[in-house]
């Protein structure tokens, strides 16, 4: 019996009507806020994206114009002799410095250049910075670069602070190494400095924070300029978009103790990584979700009442059963307590529950039957005239007259795990003694051999496969020859595998 909580069914029904209306709009709300939430945030990552993505065109755009003017520089005449003659006049120097000044000059993001003479120990650089001996330079950071050990790492900017006065400038450094072991002095190198303002005036202003990253998590620009060269790949929000396998994406991680939206696009070797408060970019949502909830209750009072309305409608049947039980039966507990009416969902559950279990007995009945009309067949016992079609329609059995059949039968395996029989296969399973035997009909040699297969491995002493059998009327035959092999289990080993031909 189903269990009630309320003895009237008419606040029942109406509070199940509220309820669903009150699931409905919660389910309803909350599937469009996160439908909303999510083309936001769509929204802001493929807007951000390009901007993103276009910082690395032009970040990419800087590098090949440096490498050039580099290039260009590393092949003048005036330039070479500053790196390598030892004995140089000072219109010579002269000559160099003012070349290095005009290339600064055209390209204003340019923070200084550098000409390493190796033989000399000396480096010349432009006019609004000293030249010097290397004991003497004042920007010592570069000299890390330039008597390095390591192999050249070819023109890739290189993330340092450079001394310019008293100060120290973030900079990205591009060393043009000399390799040739043609020259006089192969470490001869010009180094080129670019501040990090061109970046700076592309990215635009506001409450977001532009992060560009290398590989290894180090910061070789933030908008502040306050995480310079520092590590973030312990940042959650870093490392989620460094190991990312999409090159762009967006997500909400915690950043600084707040809440964050992270829009990340990769492109070579750098991240671009920006970050918007969750709050400031959501707030119109919010807004949206507040007025909801208000509407909701609204649209909740108006449903609440309509409900009360149609649940009385769906109530008067039930009214009509309780009145004609009252008058059937005086000594009902309908009539002492008119609000319990629960032995007539009783006895219409315990109908429900007798025609389920007539309905599956009957199912029960009719599988043993036609496990017991097989075992007629197989045995003789009920001869088939022409195709069968007749015994097989009366009886509920699987198969067709024109299709041949195979038998497979077992010894040795009653009750273990049936085995799995193919879809592409009409079939039924009976057991003839101590023989479970299978009927297929459509099945290949091929489906005959996995099924044998099957039952050799569920543990079956012996497996006795028919062969093709043309037709029903040669079924008996075909199983009396299997059931003879069978009977000389014993003279095969454990789970042999017996095929007999056709006829």
């Amino acid at each position: 019996m189903r269990l009630r909580f309320l003895r009237n069914y008419l606040v029942e029904i109406w509070l199940f009507l509220v309820a669903a209306i009150v699931l409905t709009i919660v389910l309803l709300s909350f599937f469009l806020y996160r439908s909303f939430q999510s083309s936001t945030i769509e929204t802001i990552n493929r807007l951000n994206q390009d901007s993103l993505m276009e910082t690395g065109r032009i970040n990419e755009y800087v590098r090949r114009t440096i490498r050039t003017s580099g290039m260009e520089l590393f092949s003048e005449p005036s330039i070479r002799r500053l790196m390598y003659d030892t004995d140089l006049t000072n219109f010579e120097v002269l000559t160099g410095i003012r070349r290095i000044d005009s290339v600064q000059s055209m390209e204003r993001y340019i923070q200084s250049i550098y000409v390493f003479n190796a033989a000399a120990e000396y480096i010349y650089t432009t006019s609004d910075h000293t030249s010097a001996s290397v004991a003497d330079f004042q920007d010592r950071g570069v000299l890390d670069l330039l008597y390095s050990d390591e192999d050249p790492r070819g023109l890739l900017p290189i993330a340092r602070y450079a001394a310019s006065g008293t100060k120290a400038v973030p900079v990205h450094t591009f060393v043009f190494y000399e390799t040739s072991s043609f020259v006089p002095e192969p470490r001869g190198a010009l180094v080129i400095n670019i501040t990090l303002d061109w970046l700076r005036e592309i990215v635009e202003e506001g409450a977001s924070d532009l992060y560009v990253v290398d590989r290894t998590g180090t910061v070789i620009y933030n908008t502040d300029h306050d995480r310079f060269l520092s590590s973030m790949i312990e940042e959650p929000f870093v490392r989620r978009a460094l190991q990312s396998e999409s090159p762009t994406g967006a997500f909400v991680d915690t950043v600084g103790g707040q809440r964050m939206l992270v829009l990340f696009a990769t492109s070579d070797d750098l991240c671009f990584v920006r970050t918007f408060p969750h709050e400031e970019v959501f707030a119109e949502i919010y807004h949206m979700r507040r007025n909801t909830l208000v509407v909701v209750a609204g649209v909740l009072a108006f449903g609440a009442s309509v409900a009360f309305a149609f649940s009385r409608r769906l109530y008067r049947p039930i009214r009509k059963i309780a009145q004609t039980v009252r008058k059937i039966d005086p000594s009902s507990s309908l009539v002492t307590n008119p609000g319990d009416i629960a032995h007539l969902s009783t006895a219409i559950e315990s109908i429900a529950a007798r025609t389920t279990s007539l309905e599956a007995v009957s199912v029960a009945q009719a599988a043993v039957l036609r496990q017991e009309v097989l075992k007629a067949i197989l045995s003789g016992e009920l001869p088939v005239q022409d195709t069968g079609d007749a015994v097989f329609a009366e009886y509920g059995l699987p198969f067709t007259g024109t299709d041949p059949y195979r038998i497979v039968a077992a010894v040795g395996n009653a009750g273990r795990e049936p085995p799995a029989i193919p879809d592409t296969c009409r079939c039924c399973v009976t057991t003839v003694g101590s023989l479970d035997t299978i009927v297929m009909q459509g099945a290949t040699g091929e489906d005959e051999r996995a099924l044998a297969g099957q039952l050799q491995a569920l543990g079956a002493r012996l497996v006795v496969l028919s062969g093709e059998v043309e037709s029903a009327q040669l079924l008996p035959p075909a199983f009396a020859r299997v059931r003879d092999a069978a009977r000389f289990s014993f003279m095969f080993p454990e789970g042999h595998i017996a095929r007999l031909s056709g006829r």
